[in-house]
C-alpha cells in the first residue's frame, strides 16, 4: 500500500466520506443534502459504484445522479444497488426529497429560471422507468 502521510483515522474518515456520504451527521438540512447531491453529481460514472449500496436508499444520493451514472450502474453494479435505487424512486417521500434537492440546485444556477437539474432528474427517472426490469428484477 502506498504511504499517504495520513493517520489511520484520517484515511478512514476520507474513505467513509467517499463511500458513505449519506451517513454524515449533517444531512438533515436542505443545504447539506444539496451539498451531498452536488458531490455525487461531480463524480465520474465509474465512481458511483464506490458508494455503499445502501446509499441508494437516500434521496440526497439519488438527487445527484446523472443519466450517465445510472446507465453505468445499469451495466456494472450489483443488483443491490439497482434494487435500492429503484425502491427510492418509487417512494413518495423520497421523490419529494429528490425534487426538493434538485429544485434547490436549480436555484443556485446563475441562469434565472434554470431547470437543468430538474430536467436531468426527469431523464434519470424516465430511464429507470423504461428499464425497470433491470432495476426491479429481484424485487418481483
Amino acid at each position: 500500500m502506498q504511504e499517504t502521510g495520513l493517520t489511520t483515522e484520517e484515511e478512514g474518515a476520507i474513505r467513509e466520506a467517499y463511500t458513505e456520504p449519506h451517513m454524515r451527521d449533517y444531512y438533515d438540512t436542505l443545504p447539506s443534502r444539496k451539498g451531498v447531491a452536488y458531490q455525487v453529481f461531480s463524480r465520474k460514472p465509474e465512481e458511483v459504484v464506490l458508494i455503499d449500496p445502501d446509499g441508494f436508499r437516500f434521496d440526497l444520493i439519488v438527487a445527484g445522479l446523472s443519466l450517465e451514472h445510472v446507465a453505468y450502474l445499469t451495466l456494472n453494479a450489483p443488483i443491490s444497488y439497482k434494487r435500492n435505487l429503484y425502491a427510492t424512486t418509487r417512494n413518495e417521500d423520497d421523490l419529494r426529497g429528490i425534487w426538493e434537492i434538485v429544485a434547490a440546485m436549480d436555484a443556485d444556477s446563475r441562469e434565472r429560471g434554470s431547470t437543468i437539474h430538474q430536467d436531468r432528474m426527469r431523464m434519470v427517472l424516465n430511464y429507470i422507468e423504461s428499464n425497470k426490469i433491470v432495476f426491479d428484477i429481484e424485487a418481483s
